[in-house]
């Protein structure tokens, strides 16, 4: 129904389309298909006007620097993102959340989405749970271009997050 697609949900796209989404957004307005080699994808095409590209990336840069007070902060950039969380109409007690960024905010060369399906613990915003983790994607992607100093060493890895398959 149109109340139920206005707040995301009853849509059903693969993280590799919501990432080429996202990227047309970034990239001035201008699709590029999903391709596994450089060259083989069909050229850039069109999909929304240079005008709107530029104000929905100025809005994530916004609610990156937003947020950058709490769990997104601490990179020597800046950067975009918009997060999500959706609820599972067949148990309301689990989530799927996501983050998907962008940088460096004034050019970007680097997209990055996270997805986890079925967070533990209280917390199970999109920005919270996923956030942090693309925050460090793109850092460690900077870094290895050369244009920011690396990130500091991460924390061991925590499976609270993990969901056995046995509890889906």
């Amino acid at each position: 129904t149109v109340p139920s697609v206005a707040i995301g949900h009853q849509i059903a796209v693969t993280p590799l389309r919501l990432a080429a989404a996202h990227a047309s957004l970034v990239n001035g307005g201008r699709l590029v298909e999903p391709h596994v080699l450089p060259g083989d994808g069909a050229p850039p095409k069109p999909v929304w006007p240079a005008a709107v590209a530029a104000a929905v990336r100025s809005a994530m840069v916004d609610m990156v620097e937003l947020e950058s007070r709490t769990w997104l902060h601490g990179v020597p950039f800046r950067y975009g993102g918009k997060s999500g969380t959706v609820q599972d109409e067949r148990d309301p007690t689990h989530y799927t959340s996501l983050f998907v960024g962008f940088a460096p905010a004034e050019a970007p060369r680097f997209l990055a989405l996270v997805v986890a399906d079925r967070p533990r613990g209280s917390t199970y915003y999109g920005s919270k749970v996923c956030g942090p983790a693309v925050r460090n994607l793109l850092h460690f992607a900077l870094a290895a271009a050369g244009e920011v100093p690396p990130p500091p060493p991460l924390d061991p890895p925590s499976f609270a997050a993990i969901v056995p398959a046995g509890e889906r």
